[in-house]
């Protein structure tokens, strides 16, 4: 502007400048305006319907026939109807039927203390993962049960509405997750109606991981039964079974693990270093995991001609199919990419598509590895024509890093280092990221 400029040139020089400074400004892909605006949008969404009335929600999703109480009986009964009571649903038929009442009996801790040396499968880090893991479940499935049971019964006037019936009730109207149930839950930012498909999901997880473990357990009970014991009244083998029969251990566990599922999974890395780390006599403090992308083009292209929903039933099926030859580590899969994509034929990591900010990723295999104490070779890092990004996993699209109050893990699970062509610094400013779940917002 020219010193002679008046007032009234510089308010329509301001004027002039857009709302929005542009994403080449700041170095950001361009999706990320969009996201960006997605997110405020449905902030404003959120605060205009937090202004209403109670009842307008309701009404909006009910004809005129029906009341907001015959809309809230209809929601309680659908879950209580879609929602098992535990993970296990055989756990009525006895205490040893399950996999949960097997490890808690006192025959387990026998052959926990009994066993000679370092036992793949009892003295396996990952089966007591998997207990803790379905007992944080059966606790989640118990307060929903209860919260909807007590609800119902406050409908109907037979007890009093507390504040977080009250809550609930709200929540349940507007779709939302009550703020009991995420109390006991895993982080999730997904609206009702998904989150309870995807807790399903994972229940079903649990539940056939469960069976595979309790059956191959069983099974090496007889073994050991005839080894140290010769005979137990309450079990019987199987004649049809010869008790030298040797087997797999890893046939109770699953071929690929669905790593969203876990409450926390951060601790079932670390029980996968665990595990490892006992095999070999060392310490989890030498190790570390390095990671490789198994990027099938077949798996790829049966991906894009199926739908979104067989995928998303396919989880257990793609979980417990065709083992793998590979028994050191674990493969994991149901992770989603944000700001990058993955190149299937070039094996590296690159810019997103237009229109296009977050899309699945391909299956990982972790790898407990042996932390080397070598210094790297400067030649070598030359000839390499590729850089390897850390790439961050979070657990929610929010990629928080605050502990909760309770000082459990934050939102950052761990990191990933992938393969690109481009420098670190470029995925950083691109904000790439992966994620254990996609924005439903």
């Amino acid at each position: 502007m020219p010193k002679s400029a008046r007032m009234k040139d510089y308010v329509c020089l301001i004027q002039a400048l857009p709302d929005d400074d542009p994403h080449e400004l700041l170095g950001l892909h361009p999706e990320a305006m969009r996201g960006f605006k997605e997110t405020q949008s449905q902030n404003f969404i959120d605060h205009l319907m937090a202004l209403q009335p109670r009842a307008t929600p309701a009404s909006l999703m009910i004809s005129q026939e029906k009341s907001e109480d015959e809309l809230l009986m209809g929601i309680v009964s659908d879950l209580l109807k879609r929602l098992p009571l535990t993970v296990e649903k055989e756990e009525n038929t006895g205490t040893q039927s399950t996999l949960k009442g097997l490890m808690s009996s006192p025959f387990w801790e026998f052959l926990y203390k009994n066993a000679k040396g370092h036992d793949p499968l009892i003295h396996c880090v990952l089966l007591a993962f998997l207990k803790q893991e379905m007992e944080r479940f059966d606790k989640l499935l118990f307060v929903i049960h209860e919260s909807l049971k007590d609800l119902q019964l406050a409908i109907k006037g037979e007890i009093v509405l507390s504040q977080e019936l009250e809550e609930t009730q709200e929540s349940l109207l507007k779709s939302a997750v009550p703020p009991l149930w995420q109390k006991y839950a895993y982080k999730s930012c997904k609206p009702l109606s998904s989150w309870v498909n995807d807790l399903i999901q994972r229940l079903n997880f649990f539940n056939t991981w469960a069976k595979m473990a309790f059956g191959e357990i069983h099974h090496r009970y007889l073994r050991f039964i005839a080894v140290w014991k010769r005979a137990v009244p309450s079990l019987h083998p199987d004649p049809r079974r010869p008790v030298e029969e040797e087997r797999d251990f890893l046939g109770g566990f699953p071929a690929r693990y669905w790593l969203p599922a876990f409450f926390f999974p951060q601790a079932f890395l670390t029980a996968v270093l665990q595990d490892y780390g006992r095999s070999q006599g060392l310490s989890m403090d030498t190790l570390a995991f390095t990671h490789h992308v198994v990027s099938d083009t077949t798996e790829c292209n049966e991906e894009e001609l199926s739908i979104i929903t067989q995928k998303q039933l396919n989880i257990v099926r793609r979980a417990f199919k065709a083992r793998d030859s590979t028994h050191i580590g674990v493969h994991v899969f149901g992770l989603f990419i944000e700001g990058a994509r993955w190149n299937h034929g070039e094996k590296v990591l690159e810019d997103s598509l237009p229109q296009e900010l977050c899309c699945d990723f391909p299956e990982i295999h972790f790898l407990p590895t042996k932390i080397s104490t070598d210094t790297p070779d400067p030649s070598h890092q030359a000839d390499s024509e590729l850089y390897t990004f850390e790439c961050p996993v979070y657990q929610t699209p929010e990629r928080l890093r605050t502990l909760t109050s309770a000082g459990l893990p934050s939102n950052l699970l761990t990191w990933v280092c992938l393969p690109t062509k481009k420098p670190p610094s470029h995925w950083i400013t691109m904000q790439a990221a992966l994620l254990c779940e996609k924005n439903e917002q």
